[in-house]
């Protein structure tokens, strides 16, 4: 709750100041527009110019992707305090009620985030099949800046990939209710959370969602090793209801479990690690580029060489009411009687 509070007021905040400096530097540029010679003019117009530049859409993307990492988490103990709430030894306290109270919040909280996502991906399902990030309409697009996090690393091609958030959504919501009101029968747990791995597994190599190939085939490792350590005690779970294992057997399978889990959390601190270095990347490579184009040397674009006009009199120059009339002086445009004159003077020569 701790992270999810400086999260939502650092980024929400920072969106919303954005918005308000932005609004208040382009008034005081309309309203100073006289003095752009001033030094204090030119320092609020570059001001301005670099908060143009930040688009608020990155902010509202990253505190949805944070409030998705944390969506199981948040959910599981959502149902924790509301299961348990009525069955405690000692009289409830005002930290009881809050934490029920908190408990009933972000359980709402949850159905009403996942409904959003499903929602927003399902009404705009055919656009996004359609165009495949190619980006035609520039006004759509501009309109899913603040909800790119949900389609935009997952290929596009078929209504199941682009569904790939809300189906892990909905997976993590079953897995939490299975682990809170299921806890009088652990068999039944472990039976159905073995269930819902396995299909979800299944959909991921079958579908495909995720674009990126090495970020996929991480992300199935991740999910692999998950789903290891859950067949693992699917298998220990049957067999120890008929058989009585030895202590030798019950440490060896203890350690290939905690293999299993070492190794998809190395995993996914390695996928989070190379994302982190992308992202370096990518800031690094735009840095580079601005500066080539500043000190680039661009060429002078050279005007139309002007096509002189040629009298149709002899190249002989000819004066006429005292000016001279050749080849290398073009006559001012006049009325057909005096180009007609002009003409017979010529002739008589």
């Amino acid at each position: 709750m701790s992270n999810l509070l400086i999260w939502v007021i650092a980024l929400a905040g920072s969106s919303f100041l954005l918005n308000l400096l932005k609004v208040w530097f382009n008034k005081r540029i309309k309203r100073n527009s006289e003095k752009k010679k001033s030094l204090l003019f030119r320092l609020v117009q570059k001001i301005s110019q670099l908060l143009n530049r930040v688009d608020v859409s990155t902010l509202w993307n990253l505190l949805l992707m944070f409030i998705l990492s944390v969506y199981q988490t948040g959910c599981l103990w959502a149902l924790l305090n509301m299961r348990y709430a009525s069955v405690l030894l000692e009289p409830p306290t005002a930290y009881t009620w809050v934490s029920l109270g908190l408990g009933i919040f972000f359980f709402k909280f949850g159905l009403a985030l996942f409904g959003l996502v499903t929602r927003v991906l399902i009404k705009n399902m055919k656009y996004l099949i359609e165009t495949e990030g190619k980006g035609e309409d520039s006004q759509q697009e501009e309109r899913f800046k603040n909800w790119s996090v949900l389609f935009e690393d997952f290929n596009r091609k078929k209504r199941i990939q682009i569904l790939y958030v809300p189906i892990s959504m909905l997976r993590s919501f079953l897995f939490v209710m299975i682990l809170a009101l299921l806890a009088f029968s652990p068999i039944t747990q472990i039976t159905l959370t073995w269930i819902l791995h396995t299909m979800f597994i299944l959909y991921f190599i079958m579908c495909q969602p995720l674009k990126v190939r090495w970020l996929r085939l991480m992300t199935l490792l991740i999910e692999l090793s998950s789903y290891g350590c859950i067949t693992l005690s699917f298998i220990l779970g049957v067999v120890d209801r008929f058989v009585d294992l030895d202590a030798t057997t019950a440490n060896e399978v203890g350690l290939v479990f905690l293999f299993l889990t070492i190794g998809s959390t190395i995993t996914g601190g390695l996928l989070s690690l190379i994302q982190a270095l992308q992202v370096v990347r990518t800031i690094y490579q735009y840095l580079k580029s601005r500066r080539a184009n500043n000190t680039r040397v661009h060429p002078i674009k050279l005007q139309d060489p002007q096509v002189a006009f040629l009298c149709p009199s002899p190249t002989i120059e000819t004066k006429f009411e005292g000016k001279v009339i050749g080849a290398s002086e073009s006559p001012t445009p006049s009325s057909s009687s005096q180009i007609k004159e002009i003409s017979e003077s010529s002739k008589t020569l």
